[in-house]
């Protein structure tokens, strides 16, 4: 998992990982 580039992907139109909430 990686949290430092988290923030990016959850900009991107894939649904957002569990770990990200």
């Amino acid at each position: 998992m990686r949290a430092r580039q988290n923030n990016r992907f959850s900009l991107l139109p894939q649904p957002p990982p569990l770990a990200w909430k």
